[in-house]
Parts: structure tokens; C-alpha cells; sequence
């Protein structure tokens, strides 16, 4: 099925079946990336595992960036389905601040995780160049890195409560994402 046709035959309470598949894509891989960056730096500066989990991350990470660049692109171009009514317009404001704001977070993390790696050894760790993990700690990218991290926990914590909140009240959220 073409973007066209699909845009033609998305149901107007749905969002088309690429930006939900992007949608659960992104979600799950920052899931994996928090899992996988919380593991990798608790491991000893020279495990293997962190090795492994470093280069996991690292492309995870990019592969996230990329995702979310395409969702924002076919966003764009594509139809929504009708607003959800919510409770007034600071509630329309918050709502989509959030989403906005998740953009900036990821964002925010793929650029603070290509400054670390180039304002430090870690591609030379990754490629085996070095033997030890370099302390990233110092580096101001890496404090912008974790809080870019906790600002996304925090604002995908704000979306699922108010997705749960709404689906309890009308129950009509989780269909938009789920084709449903």
C-alpha cells in the first residue's frame, strides 16, 4: 500500500499504520537503550560486556535518532487523526508540549552521545584501541547526556499516565496507537 493510500485509508480516529509502527519502534528502543546504558556503566571499566553493550547502545542509539527523524518527517506529511478533547486548551498545551519536549530529549541524547564520543577514547574503546572504558564523568556532554536521559523517563512517565488517565475516562486512547 502506497503512503497516499494509506494516508486515504487510515480511519479517522487512528494514526496511519507507519507512524504507529514507528511510534512502538522508538518506544521499544528506548527501553532497550535505558536498560542498556544503566547495565553498561555499572559494569567495570574492563568487561567485555561493557564492550558489547557500549557498541549496542551506540548503534541503538543512532538507529533511534534516525526512527524518530523519519517519524517527524512522515508526521509532517501525513494526516493526524481528530484531536482527542481534552480538558481545555492548558491541557491541549501540556499534552502536546510533551510530545514535542519527547523530540527534544531524544534529540538531545543522539547530539550528547556524538559529543562524548568525540571529546573522549570512546571510539577507540568501541574498536578495541584501548583496553579500558574512558571515565566519561568529566565530560559535559555526558551530565547533558544524563539529563537528557532522566527529562525522557520523566516525559514518557507523563505521556503513559495521561494515556492510561484517558483510556479510563473514555477509553479512547490506546486504539490510536494500536489501529484498535
Amino acid at each position: 500500500m502506497s503512503s497516499d493510500e494509506e494516508r486515504q485509508a487510515a480511519p479517522a480516529s487512528t494514526w496511519p499504520r507507519s507512524i504507529r509502527l514507528l511510534h512502538w519502534a522508538i518506544a521499544l528502543l528506548v527501553v532497550i537503550l535505558l536498560v542498556v546504558g544503566v547495565t553498561m556503566v555499572n559494569l567495570p571499566a574492563d568487561a567485555e560486556a561493557r564492550r558489547l553493550l557500549g557498541r549496542a547502545h551506540t548503534i541503538v542509539g543512532g538507529l533511534t535518532v534516525l526512527l524518530t527523524l523519519i517519524r517527524v518527517f512522515v508526521r509532517a506529511r501525513g494526516p493526524a487523526p481528530a484531536p482527542l478533547e481534552l480538558g481545555g486548551r492548558l491541557h491541549r498545551l501540556g499534552a502536546e508540549a510533551v510530545h514535542v519536549l519527547t523530540y527534544v530529549a531524544i534529540f538531545g541524547l543522539g547530539a550528547s552521545g556524538v559529543a562524548m564520543a568525540a571529546t573522549s577514547d570512546w571510539p577507540r574503546y568501541l574498536h578495541r584501541e584501548v583496553a579500558l572504558a574512558p571515565s566519561l564523568d568529566d565530560l559535559p556532554a555526558h551530565a547533558a547526556h544524563g539529563a537528557f536521559a532522566a527529562f525522557l523517563v520523566a516525559l514518557v512517565a507523563a505521556h503513559v499516565a495521561g494515556v492510561v488517565i484517558r483510556q479510563v475516562q473514555r477509553g479512547d486512547a490506546l486504539g490510536r496507537m494500536t489501529g484498535r
